[in-house]
């Protein structure tokens, strides 16, 4: 079975996830009723930023393979 590469999208979600649950079922942080509006907002930029870093790193591995397909066939 061949190893495969690190995805840090989904390794930095999953952590992100795993404290978010442990700090959510220990009570770590207690968050006051006003400090509740921002996740929302919160989430929703950071969703954005992974799809932006994801993208680019995508379109960044298509551009390296059209470059190994071009230099092929010379």
């Amino acid at each position: 079975m061949e190893r495969h590469p690190l995805d840090l999208v989904s390794l930095t979600a999953g952590v992100v996830f795993t404290a978010a649950a442990i700090i959510g079922l220990t009570g770590a942080i207690t968050l006051g009723v006003a400090d509740l509006r921002w996740i929302g907002p919160a989430l929703l930029v950071l969703f954005g930023v992974v799809l932006v870093a994801t993208s680019v790193s995508k379109a960044d591995d298509r551009r390296a393979e059209d470059v190994e397909t071009h230099a092929d066939e010379r």
